[in-house]
């Protein structure tokens, strides 16, 4: 039983220690605040807390982003 509690202790501090690590921010940024009906709008994603050529950096993501069909739609990705 001892065993077991030292084991989740140290997983639980593994895990809030790699919390506390990850200082990646993602935010969206539209080019416009108001848009007219029928009108498209940019909007950018910017990922801030990454390293320039060193740790912690990005190789690969993927990014699920949910809205409502009925209000906007979505165009094309570069």
């Amino acid at each position: 039983m001892k065993r077991v509690r030292a084991i989740s202790i140290v997983v639980v501090i593994g895990l809030l220690v790699g919390q506390a690590s990850g200082a990646l921010t993602v935010s969206f940024e539209p080019s416009s605040q108001t848009v007219g009906l029928g009108s498209s709008v940019d909007v950018a994603i910017r990922m801030s807390g990454l390293g320039n050529l060193m740790a912690p950096s990005l190789g690969t993501f993927d990014l699920d982003i949910a809205y409502d069909p009925a209000i906007v739609s979505f165009s094309s990705a570069t």
